[in-house]
């Protein structure tokens, strides 16, 4: 593939997000909710960035009485606060982080 990502770094990255790929990336920060309850990252320094997985089904959100993320099996995986970390990869604007399969567990902030 001449002039490719993947000549560039040995590393396929799709140009662009798609349900049928997986991002080779790794992004943490604070989970929050905005006005409608749908579930942003909070990066210090960066504008919030809603969250979408590629996977929908895999994660239950629950808004009241503090947001909060479920697994499918009905085990709290995150709420309102805590630093997470998702694999995925942005939308071409930065606006969105497309995560793909589970949310790794919670832990403190290292900051």
């Amino acid at each position: 593939m001449v002039g490719s990502v993947y000549e560039a770094t040995g590393i396929a990255v799709a140009p662009q997000p798609s349900g049928r790929v997986c991002m080779a990336a790794l992004t943490g920060g604070v989970l929050g909710a905005d006005a409608e309850g749908n579930p942003i990252l909070i990066i210090e320094g960066q504008p919030p960035v809603r969250i979408e997985w590629t996977h929908p089904g895999a994660h239950r959100v629950e808004t009241e009485p503090i947001f909060r993320i479920y697994n499918n099996y009905g085990e709290l995986l995150a709420e309102e606060g805590q630093w997470i970390e998702l694999h995925g990869g942005f939308n071409e604007d930065e606006t969105v982080f497309m995560a793909c399969g589970f949310l790794l567990p919670p832990r403190l902030d290292p900051q």
